[in-house]
């Protein structure tokens, strides 16, 4: 009978222990799951900090430079853009004055 009320008194405080426990251990991981949503949603900025754990240190490095590059590459596109439409706009306006111009002559016969 002491036996039994031993072993149910251990389990009783090992289970509150076991789960304060796992949380604790599982809060660097939801860090990290929480930043590569954000990574999803276009957010690179966000930099995460080195835990002391080692194999997710290694972790958290592969998403902070994830970031980066996705960061880079969104810059690089964004300028891209930028200077393809600018490029564009010259063509563009020269061939809207040619047509109106051509327009003009059919109008106005000389």
């Amino acid at each position: 009978m002491v036996l039994q009320i031993g072993l149910l008194s251990g389990v009783a405080a090992a289970f509150p222990a076991s789960v304060a426990l796992s949380r604790f251990l599982l809060r660097p991981l939801d860090r990290v799951r929480a930043a590569t949503r954000r990574l999803a949603e276009g957010h690179y900025d966000d930099i995460l900090e080195l835990p002391s754990e080692p194999g997710l240190a290694a972790l958290v490095e592969d998403v902070n430079t994830l970031a980066a590059a996705l960061a880079d590459t969104q810059r690089r596109r964004a300028r891209l853009i930028s200077e393809v439409a600018h490029e564009m706009r010259t063509p563009i306006t020269l061939l809207r004055g040619q047509i109106e111009g051509h327009g003009r002559r059919h109008l106005h016969p000389r």
